[in-house]
């Protein structure tokens, strides 16, 4: 699994990851360095296989001041089991597998810890194009201006 903490210009590409826990964590802790923040972090190309908890999970247990220029492209989930995408304070993903809810839920904790200027472009489910009207998606009280595919207005 990779876990970059508190880190900035980071590409993860042309991977295969397996992994009993989360693939791929994003993390900021308060560890009181120069620049505590997570930002342009590419994670691309590549197979996810995740047995028992997220594919990709931004946020958690972080205290930075913000996470911002993240890309997640051209990646291939293949096994999972709890919500794939966890976004707690992108473009081109394949989620394949049996039929079921694969719920895409974006939400902020609170007014201070937002979600702001989320992209999901070329994203399909069960070779359906996600859009702010599938039934899969769900967009918080503190999430602001996500867009899908190439759609001018933000959903709120």
């Amino acid at each position: 699994m990779d876990r970059p903490c508190n880190s900035q210009n980071v590409r993860i590409t042309d991977c295969f990851i397996r992994s009993d826990d989360d693939c791929v964590v994003l993390k900021g802790l308060d560890l009181d360095g120069p620049n505590d923040n997570v930002e342009n972090i590419v994670v691309e190309n590549s197979v996810l296989w995740c047995d028992r908890a997220w594919i990709f999970l931004l946020g958690h247990e972080s205290r930075a001041a913000y996470m911002r220029s993240i890309t997640l492209r051209n990646l291939d989930v293949i096994h999972f089991t709890m919500t794939p995408f966890l976004l707690e304070p992108g473009e081109d993903m394949r989620l394949e597998g049996a039929p079921g809810e694969y719920l895409v839920q974006i939400e902020g904790a609170d007014a201070m810890h937002d979600v702001r200027d989320a992209r999901f472009e070329n994203v399909s489910i069960l070779v359906s194009p996600l859009t702010r009207q599938s039934p899969q998606v769900r967009v918080g009280p503190h999430a602001q201006d996500i867009r899908f595919g190439s759609q001018t207005q933000s959903a709120r």
